[in-house]
């Protein structure tokens, strides 16, 4: 929710920098704070917010820089590209295009090649930091940095499954990588708003050309073909109703990527507003404010009573998923010890089950990780394994090694398969009332 609150405020200075018009401003914001897909985000605990948050702060700083040229918002700039290179790899194309920018705004306004250099090197330093810090991360942890996007838990290794089965539709089809995502975007911010941006994207860029403000004000639309890019290139996925096609396995899914797009809609909506505003006659200014106010409130109204989708798309996933029992069974008799899992494999959130995450050792946890799969019974407690799924390391050593657990029983099997075992010999579990929610009923989708 502090993000929420911090994007919308950013976006409001945003607009007000380039309209100059405060009631424009606030207007186009509207089109941002009553979005009902934001507005489900934000009471989510997902890092969707959060990047649009540091993504507005970053484009915001960078507008200040690029119109007043002071050094300390590049540095402000920098640390906000930076949070939001930690947050999602959206801000990584963030820091890409924040630095092809910051080069091209110097060569417009004429400056020395040394201040330029001097610019990147800041920005690209601090902002850049982010990146390196994973980079080292997924060295020191997985022993290659590039793990995150080639590793077994990537999410380009995910897309080769749908790849395979032939699920994976936009994969070098850029047709279909534009078509989904704007299919995508505008189902979440609505076509009518949508369209109204479009608009102002096209009047903001015939009116001022190449120009710096011109890039600082497009810099709010990378999400746009950085998603269309990821797309393209199997490193995203979105199943969505109306882009699917008749065969699709799946009603939807990822489809809450599109709400990267509601903070740029909204600060082109506000200049279009601005610019109307300024070509109609003045009985007509506030009318026509008034009626643009409308549409927006029009429109979330509408996009609610079709179907928020972000909000389908968790319900629909949560209703597929298995009744997790084994969540259920650890709230209740849970009494200390190591877990051993494969996190992405067992899909067990320790959190969920009142755990502390420190008591879970997974292939994040280096030499304890590689520990417990050589000797669980001298290391963890609790196993958890997915004999089912070809690519969970647990199971590949019970397979490689039937005595791998010869000191544990199970004590929980999911409807998916997972099991829970327990190390034999320990004292008795006690017995405690689970939360409500782990009672809910599942039913398997079709």
């Amino acid at each position: 929710m502090p993000c929420y609150v911090i994007a919308a405020i950013c976006l409001f200075l945003s607009a007000r920098r380039l309209t100059r018009s405060s009631s424009a401003s606030f207007i186009g914001t509207l089109a941002f704070m009553f979005n009902p897909n934001v507005l489900y985000l934000q009471s989510t605990p997902l890092s969707e917010t959060v990047c649009m948050a540091t993504f507005a702060m970053a484009a915001y700083y960078f507008l200040c820089w690029a119109q007043d040229g002071k050094l300390q918002q590049l540095i402000i700039t920098a640390v906000c590209t930076f949070l939001a290179t930690l947050t999602r790899y959206d801000g990584w194309a963030l820091f890409i295009g924040v630095f092809c920018c910051i080069a091209l705004v110097g060569w417009m306004k004429r400056q020395k090649l040394i201040q330029i250099q001097a610019n990147l090197v800041v920005f690209g330093i601090l902002g850049g930091l982010g990146i390196a810090l994973w980079f080292v991360w997924n060295q020191l942890i997985f022993g290659d940095p590039r793990f995150f996007q080639k590793g077994l838990y990537s999410s380009q290794a995910q897309q080769t499954i749908q790849l395979t089965v032939g699920r994976l539709y936009t994969y070098h089809n850029l047709w279909q990588a534009i078509r989904y995502y704007t299919i995508d975007a505008s189902q979440t911010i609505g076509v009518i708003l949508f369209a109204l941006a479009f608009v102002g994207v096209i009047w903001f860029v015939l009116r001022y050309r190449f120009t710096p403000m011109t890039l600082a004000a497009l810099l709010f639309a990378i999400p746009f073909p950085f998603y269309i890019g990821a797309l393209y290139g199997g490193q995203a996925i979105i199943w969505v109703p109306g882009a699917n096609p008749s065969n699709a396995h799946l009603y939807m899914y990822n489809v809450r990527y599109g709400a990267q797009m509601v903070v740029p809609v909204a600060l082109f909506i506000s200049i279009l507003i601005e610019r109307i505003s300024s070509v109609s006659l003045r009985p007509f200014y506030w009318i026509g404010r008034f009626v643009l106010v409308g549409v927006i409130l029009a429109q979330s109204l509408l996009i609610t009573s079709q179907g928020i989708i972000d909000l389908q798309d968790g319900q629909h996933i949560y209703a597929c998923s298995p009744q997790l029992t084994i969540n259920q069974y650890l709230a209740e008799h849970y009494n200390g010890g190591e877990i051993l899992q494969d996190v992405y494999t067992a899909q067990f959130d320790a959190s969920a089950a009142g755990i502390d995450f420190r008591n879970v050792i997974y292939e994040g946890s280096g030499r304890f990780w590689s520990q417990a799969l050589q000797n669980p019974e001298s290391s963890v407690d609790w196993v958890i394994v997915n004999p089912g799924n070809a690519i969970d390391p647990v199971a590949k050593r019970l397979k490689e090694d039937p005595t791998f657990l010869s000191q544990f029983t199970p004590v929980v099997r999911q409807t998916d398969g997972v099991l829970l075992y327990h190390h034999l010999g320990k004292p008795p579990l006690p017995t405690r009332p689970a939360p409500p929610v782990w009672k809910g009923e599942h039913y398997p989708c079709t």
